[in-house]
């Protein structure tokens, strides 16, 4: 199984999760459970850049209820395992096949996933007799009769069924809504589950064992600065503004980049970071190299930077790129030993708000 997400998605997932279970004394981040996608064409990918992908790598123990066989028996298992979630399901699925009596395609899910198999009686229930929240009376008693795998295997193939013909319905009974508030029980069994277009999995084994898509090896640190100046020299400069346009987009990619560093690196714990960590550093450094090429070319335009005597930030910039020097913040993070916990100290994020000012002032020297 293939696995995606977006990085910034499931940062945002595990602060509001942080916010949500801080004080919870049987939470800890590991359980955090992020959002993922089998597949890259989603609306979510849609609106971001391709580099912003990232996939799995190693395969992570998902409960995968795509699958009707060997979904509907996994699951199975886990309801012998775990008698709560077998009464979870047995409550969901009595209400939705009492709904089907009142909704077409509910009617039609049904009866696909029940797939000539005979659909359990509806026996009408006294109002006060119903107590879902107490695991009171169902009104298709004879669920209760069925086998753990016989209900999963049925409760799978029909909740599939009824995503294909509407989506939303889908959700309203789907696994995420029969584990409720007790999902974390799942995690002594798996890391996640699919269920659906997307899934949940846990957060430090997603981003452990993860790599931005077309970026999966980590080349020695001189290919980068290498690959950044021949990049920047097949660039055609005709003059000051296309010098300039050319290093903003650079200068825009490491702001984007450090915005998600900062963000990962400030929020997770983790004994070592991943290596896309120290990949992602290495291509920040490889935009700083192309943007040396860039001011240098800008240089040739504005010998002294007189145009710029009113940006100071731009300025200041330029000049230290002309020269071939590094951003002291690029530096600093290059420096830190991120590999052991603790010892960031906010460059990726000081360099984000440095380059904000840089982006404003670029718009008004392009002005």
């Amino acid at each position: 199984m293939k696995i995606y997400f977006d990085l910034t998605q499931i940062m945002l997932a595990h602060e509001n999760n942080v916010s949500k279970y801080k004080d919870r004394s049987d939470w800890d981040i590991s359980q955090s459970l992020v959002p993922f996608y089998e597949t890259t064409k989603n609306q979510s990918f849609e609106v971001i850049p391709p580099e912003d992908i990232f996939i799995v790598r190693g395969d992570l123990d998902i409960l995968n209820l795509n699958d009707f066989d060997k979904g509907g028996k996994a699951l199975g298992k886990l309801l012998e395992e775990v008698p709560l979630f077998r009464m979870r399901v047995e409550i969901y699925f009595d209400r939705l096949l009492e709904r089907r009596h009142d909704d077409n395609i509910i009617e039609q899910a049904v009866t696909a996933g029940f797939d000539e198999k005979p659909i359990p009686q509806t026996v009408p229930i006294p109002k006060e007799e119903k107590n879902y929240d107490l695991g009171g009376k169902l009104h298709h008693p004879m669920i209760g009769h069925l086998s753990s795998e016989e209900i999963a295997t049925l409760y799978t193939q029909t909740i599939v069924e009824l995503r294909m013909l509407d989506a939303e319905r889908a959700e309203r009974y789907s696994i995420k809504e029969v584990l409720g508030s007790h999902w974390h029980r799942l995690l002594d069994f798996y890391d996640g589950y699919l269920h659906g277009a997307y899934g949940y999995a846990r957060i430090d084994k997603l981003v452990s064992h993860a790599h931005r898509v077309g970026a999966e090896t980590l080349l020695p640190h001189e290919n980068y600065i290498a690959q950044g100046i021949e990049a920047a020299n097949a660039i055609k400069i005709d003059g000051r503004r296309s010098a300039l346009q050319n290093y903003a987009q650079c200068d825009a990619f490491q702001i984007r980049r450090c915005k998600q560093l900062d963000k990962f690196l400030s929020q997770m714990k983790l004994k070592e970071a991943p290596e896309w960590v120290s990949l992602d550093i290495e291509q920040l450094l490889e935009k700083e190299a192309m943007k040396q090429v860039f001011a240098q070319k800008y240089q040739e335009f504005d010998k002294s930077f007189k145009k710029l005597e009113e940006l100071e930030n731009l300025k200041a910039a330029l000049t230290l790129n002309a020269e071939g020097s590094l951003d002291d913040l690029l530096q600093t993070l290059l420096s830190q030993v991120i590999t052991v916990e603790g010892t960031y100290n906010d460059a990726a994020r000081r360099f984000v708000q440095k380059g904000d000012i840089r982006q404003k002032e670029i718009l008004l020297a392009l002005s």
